[in-house]
């Protein structure tokens, strides 16, 4: 259990599934912190969200979508060698 002050007030701190865990503790002393604590555990081993809220579920762009967008961006950003201000094309007098 990792009942924490910080700042003059009680964090929770602990990892699960290599993702680091900090909340404040509702109650502000060190049993509290450690029964929220245990409540944050029991509620993430039971595959609930520790806020009360579902998180929303974030898929990766799909290779294709993401090459299409990805290449139409460096394209802009991206002078050709004509437009290019390094090498300017010598004027022939």
């Amino acid at each position: 259990m990792t009942a924490r002050r910080i700042k003059g007030d009680w964090w929770c701190d602990f990892r699960y599934q290599r993702k680091r865990i900090r909340k404040k503790s509702p109650v502000d002393n060190k049993r509290g912190a450690e029964e929220y604590e245990r409540q944050l555990r029991t509620r993430l081993l039971e595959g609930l969200p520790l806020d009360g809220q579902e998180e929303e579920n974030r898929q990766a762009p799909v290779f294709e979508e993401y090459i299409a967008e990805w290449l139409m961006a460096l394209t802009i950003v991206s002078p050709t060698r004509e437009n290019s201000r390094r090498h300017p094309r010598r004027q022939e007098t």
